[in-house]
């Protein structure tokens, strides 16, 4: 078994203290005891004193709208499916599946917009809640559209 700690290390070149970790294979701390592992120093230690807490657990704000458009992006291609504007015509279909994807795009801006409330500072830029992930979203409809419409209309025999 392996022991592992973190400790706070020398300067580096930069006179930053950088923290150091060790692992340790041969001997087990017992509980309660073994080495601080908080540090002193103010720069490595949160202003608050607590671990803050984000939405979706570990995962950066960023991570969760990427994450998030790729189920808005399924999503679309189930609903697209599930309406399946295909079968009144090409147009109309090709029609559908824009729409659909339009809408569910503008509704998943509003859900990061203002359900999961990321502004332009926790995201990093004035316009990123629309951005992140929109090569995805696109990717992830398309790609459902077609494997749920040749898994529901299979070709012949």
């Amino acid at each position: 078994m392996y022991k592992v700690f973190i400790s706070s290390g020398g300067p580096d070149d930069f006179g930053r203290v950088l923290p150091r970790v060790h692992v340790s294979k041969d001997y087990l701390w017992p509980r309660g005891s073994g080495p601080n592992i908080m540090s002193s120093d103010p720069r490595l230690t949160s202003t608050s004193g607590k671990q803050e807490t984000r939405l979706g657990g570990s995962l950066p704000p960023q991570s969760i709208v990427y994450w998030s458009r790729i189920g808005f992006g399924v999503l679309g291609g189930a609903v697209y499916n599930l309406l399946d504007p295909a079968a009144e015509g090409f147009v109309i279909g090709t029609l559908g599946a824009v729409g659909i994807g339009v809408m569910l795009y503008v509704l998943s801006i509003l859900v990061v917009k203002y359900i999961f409330a990321f502004g332009p500072d926790v995201l990093a830029g004035p316009r990123k809640h629309i951005s992140i992930g929109m090569g995805s979203y696109i990717i992830w409809l398309i790609f459902t559209m077609i494997l749920l419409n040749t898994i529901l209309h299979p070709g012949p025999a």
